[in-house]
């Protein structure tokens, strides 16, 4: 009993630092550890529940409305837990043309996915519905241009709809649990998955998983906030607050078996001279995960990891996120991962526009990742703009885009990469093109670079598994894209194995990658998608999983089962893919939240 509440109070300090950081002046370091632990103990005495809501915004027509802003507040009764700051998403958008009375939009038009946090089992809710001052459903091209968007032009009233939560313990995921009522315009109700605090049943959790969890965790972790301009060594734990940056020679060293967790909001930054070393191994592996409790994390929790180098790509522009920064920079910034997690990150700044897991603008390869995953982000797990940084022995597990993105000229090396997919029952809402590689050569649409030369990179032994999500496709290759990819194994995306679309933007370069012996799905060659000017595709065709096990990835078990998914390469393929040894064996994890 005594190391069951001991280990409470590490969750629970977790979380309450994460509120301290966000909501607080700074105190003595005694003054808030005993407010800390006195709201420790009323923590421990009360009902927390997770709700995820997935729903679909709608004019009063029925037409989906792709450029909105939903934000859950207070209703009749206080029942939001303190300290979730604003709690709002972005619509999604995937049908470009103008939507009418007879085309209300498809799939996920106007989807929305809402986590909260409450303190009863029933309450009453507001749902404040905003669109933008930017497009309309009238608007051609709408999808590109309401990406576009800034944030600050969501203020056209749309209406406030009232939510009635009435949480069924006996099955979670009804969505009867959730009754919308709204005037004038319309909310659906697609799913709602209820999580209760203290249940959590993950099963034979690996080394991993005890460390992203914080098993290893000692005291009380040490939040992190600003710059680091010298030299900072975390051998245990840590939270992120806000943006951190790794500037002016800063350097941020993370031993084996740390976790670094990232509150609502926060992102950590490397750029101008700054340098992150954080080097694990295969039974102490390194972990930047969500500041919420375990159970309770998904993806967007926190932003994610931006290295910014001083390499070249094909333009000079700004990075994502709250605080973008110019790239490439004048000086050089290195990273050393190895052994590393980075999950439930993503946090979504304005629509189409969240942080991804490692964000790579420019690196150069001064800087190396070898054996990293990056689990169940809400954007991309690993992109590359421009650089020539390596990677090997990478894995993207249950991201909702892209798995591996390279854009903007990228000439990199990268070696044994493993993408997959989770089943979409698992939760988080996907985006409307989730591929496993979406591979672009220039930027503005394939025009002829500004600078440096169309993406070229050397890419082997990797697979890619879907799940049969809407309109995935294993690889994507568009706007010039070149570079060699080899000993491929492509299976399970809905749309079609392969599209390589023909560089039309008027640049100078064709889009026309090579490809040696990758395979693809048998029946999955899409008709019509490999553009004239890529000759250099073939499609070898695969009759059935190419990996052992996807375990307890697999159907509803969602990463919390005992079997853990196996992605050793089947016997008698022309190639082993990604999956030649099990090297993600132990060190990696899969439960979805």
């Amino acid at each position: 009993m005594n190391q069951l509440w001991k280990k409470g109070v590490v969750f629970a300090t977790i979380g309450l630092f994460a509120f301290a950081a966000t909501n607080c002046k700074p105190k003595s370091k005694d003054d808030n550890m005993g407010l800390l632990l006195a709201a420790l103990y009323l923590s421990q005495q009360g009902y927390e529940a997770t709700v995820t809501l997935t729903a679909t915004l709608a004019d009063s027509s029925g037409i989906a409305t792709r450029d909105g802003k939903v934000t859950i507040t207070n209703g009749t009764t206080s029942t939001l837990s303190d300290g979730q700051g604003t709690v709002s998403d972005f619509t999604a958008c995937q049908t470009a043309t103008a939507l009418t009375v007879g085309s209300p939009g498809t799939g996920l038009d106007g989807e929305f996915v809402i986590n909260f946090k409450v303190n009863q089992t029933s309450g009453n809710f507001n749902l404040t519905a905003l669109g933008s001052t930017g497009a309309s459903n009238s608007t051609t091209g709408a999808c590109d241009l309401i990406a576009a968007l800034d944030a600050s032009t969501y203020t056209d009233a749309i209406g406030t709809a009232s939510l009635d939560l009435n949480i069924n313990a006996g099955d979670l995921t009804n969505k009867n649990q959730v009754t919308i009522t709204a005037n004038g315009f319309q909310i659906t109700v697609k799913s709602v998955t209820v999580v209760i605090k203290g249940q959590y049943n993950l099963a034979s959790p690996t080394t991993g998983e005890n460390v992203c969890d914080g098993k290893n965790v000692v005291g009380s972790p040490e939040t992190i906030s600003g710059d680091i301009t010298g030299t900072k060594t975390v051998n245990n734990s840590a939270i992120l607050s806000g943006t951190v940056t790794i500037k002016s020679g800063g350097k941020l060293v993370v031993s084996p078996g740390a976790t670094i967790f990232g509150n609502r909001g926060s992102s950590l930054f490397i750029q101008d001279n700054g340098t992150l070393d954080a080097q694990g191994t295969a039974v102490n592996p390194i972990c930047f995960t969500s500041a919420q409790n375990p159970g309770s994390r998904y993806p967007s929790d926190w932003g994610g990891i931006v290295i910014i180098g001083n390499g070249v790509g094909t333009r000079n522009a700004v990075t994502e996120g709250t605080t973008p920064q110019a790239y490439p920079r004048t000086t050089n910034s290195t990273v050393t991962l190895k052994y590393v997690i980075v999950e439930f990150a993503g946090n979504e700044v304005a629509p189409g526009d969240e942080l991804n897991g490692i964000s790579s603008y420019t690196v150069t390869n001064s800087s190396n990742y070898s054996y990293v995953q990056v689990h169940r982000g809400l954007d991309d797990s690993f992109e590359w703009w421009g650089g020539t940084v390596t990677g090997d022995h990478l894995l993207s597990t249950g991201g909702l885009d892209d798995d591996f993105d390279m854009d903007e000229g990228f000439q990199g090396t990268l070696n044994t990469l493993i993408g997959v997919k989770y089943p979409t029952t698992c939760g988080g809402s996907p985006s409307t093109d989730p591929h496993g590689m979406e591979m672009d050569g220039s930027h503005s649409a394939g025009v002829t670079p500004t600078v440096g030369s169309y993406s070229n990179p050397t890419v082997s032994n990797f697979t890619l598994i879907g799940a049969e999500v809407s309109n995935g496709l294993g690889q994507r290759y568009r706007e010039g894209m070149l570079g060699n990819f080899s000993n491929g194994l492509v299976y399970g995306f809905a749309a079609a194995n392969f599209r390589c679309d023909n560089n039309t933007s008027g640049g100078s370069g064709n889009t026309n990658p090579t490809t040696t012996s990758v395979l693809g799905q048998s029946g999955k060659a899409g008709s019509g998608l490999i553009g004239s000017q890529c000759t250099g595709l073939t499609d070898v065709s695969l009759t059935a999983t190419p990996i052992t096990s996807l375990g307890n990835i697999a159907g509803t078990d969602c990463g919390f089962s005992a079997t853990k998914p196996d992605f050793t390469t089947r016997s008698g393929l022309a190639n082993n893919g990604g999956g030649a040894t099990n090297w993600w064996s132990g060190w990696t994890v899969y439960r979805a939240r």
